[in-house]
């Protein structure tokens, strides 16, 4: 689990790191939406730009360190999983807490990687003029998130 959590506060790193390096090289406006083709349909001041993308990291990575916390200290009624006895019971609840930790912290390191290669993509057109983003890598990632979701399903489902 330590690995798992370690990359992704590295990730969320990185990608401060990103931002900070790429900021004095953007123009005053950046695009910053895209569609389906690659074009351009939304501009944004870089400032605000690099504000938004700021308090998204931060958010996203607040939540993902802090719910194993609040799962350990939240009351079993509000707490909604397969096997529900089984996992909560004084036994295995901290067990549960590190497989819920480790998923959460793996999901975390996705969406981290995904933004930083969704904002290089972003800062490069921006930077090089480049005719066209890539939105390839999308799909993949709903894949990834949606393949840890449904294997932590199926392994708390098991009890093991």
């Amino acid at each position: 689990m330590k690995t798992v959590k370690y990359a992704f506060i590295a990730s969320a790193v990185v990608f401060v790191l990103l931002q900070i390096t790429y900021y004095p090289q953007l123009p005053d406006n950046v695009a910053i939406h895209f569609n389906t083709k690659g074009e351009v349909n939304g501009w944004m001041q870089k400032n605000v730009n690099l504000l938004i993308s700021s308090l998204i990291i931060v958010i996203t990575s607040s939540v993902i360190m802090g719910l194993p916390y609040l799962l350990r200290n939240t009351s079993g009624d509000l707490i909604s999983i397969p096997q529900k006895e089984y996992w909560l019971s004084m036994n295995n609840k901290e067990r549960l807490i590190r497989i819920v930790s480790t998923y959460l912290y793996a999901i975390g390191l996705a969406t981290n990687l995904f933004m930083i290669f969704v904002f290089h993509q972003l800062y490069r057109f921006n930077i090089h003029a480049i005719d066209r983003v890539s939105i390839v890598l999308g799909v993949p990632f709903v894949i990834v998130i949606l393949g840890m979701a449904i294997h932590l399903l199926i392994r708390l489902k098991k009890c093991v």
